[in-house]
């Protein structure tokens, strides 16, 4: 029995050693997901930002269209506010001047 105590004290050893091994390579791991999960939200933060940026650049582009859409559409309610009746009352004053000749 001697000699498997022996065997058994160095397989304990043997185990306890892995053990050792296999936390201190659990804690290395721990430590590097620790980095990684802070890089991988410096990254998307970075991301987010840049899209947000590019959102906001669209936006602004787009709001300046429609102010040059309005400012157009102004000038056309202009055009037919002003010109338009000014037309109608010509051609209305024009009819009544031949009417007043013919007579």
């Amino acid at each position: 029995m001697d000699d498997e105590e022996i065997r058994l004290g160095f397989l304990m050893e043997a185990a306890q050693s892995q053990q050792k091994l296999a936390e201190g390579a659990l804690e290395t791991l721990e430590r590097h997901t620790r980095g990684l999960d802070d890089i991988v939200r410096k990254e998307i933060r970075r991301t987010l930002i840049e899209e947000l940026r590019a959102v906001h650049d669209e936006s602004e582009r787009a709001a300046e269209a429609l102010r040059r859409v309005r400012r157009g559409a102004n000038r056309h309610r202009l055009w037919w506010s002003v010109v338009i009746p000014s037309v109608s009352a010509a051609i209305a004053t024009a009819i009544v001047c031949l009417v007043l000749l013919r007579h």
